[in-house]
């Protein structure tokens, strides 16, 4: 009996996790990097996001009408990783964690060695 409710317990703990990793939806993305004077230049985005298993698909973008594709897109536990590329000579990454009910993380793009903070927050449907 103690094995049965183990095993059970087990389960329904695992399914609970799957359930809250998943990341399908839309996010409003708030990116902040620093300026040179110290100040935080604040930028805002889309995401829509589609999970199968361990691979996100979906677009990113400042905004609905500029929506690039996701090349590639992984979860490993609380760990995701988004690429996306808005110009052909630009790829944007996204190394993101889930913190609650959010995704946090930074931002890189190729041809800048700097990075940026950045928080995927899921939009509530209506």
């Amino acid at each position: 009996m103690k094995l049965r409710t183990l095993l059970l317990t087990t389960l329904l703990l695992c399914s609970m996790a799957a359930a809250a990793a998943d990341l399908t939806g839309t996010w409003q993305i708030t990116i902040s990097a620093p300026k040179p004077d110290g100040t935080l230049d604040k930028d805002t985005g889309i995401a829509k996001l589609e999970q199968k298993d361990n691979v996100v698909t979906g677009s990113v973008g400042p905004d609905e009408s500029r929506l690039s594709p996701i090349s590639e897109g992984s979860v490993k536990e609380n760990k995701i990783v988004i690429k996306t590329a808005p110009r052909p000579d630009r790829t944007m990454t996204f190394e993101l964690t889930v913190s609650g009910e959010k995704l946090v993380g930074t931002v890189s793009r190729t041809g800048d060695d700097r990075t940026a903070n950045v928080e995927f927050v899921r939009s509530v449907t209506k």
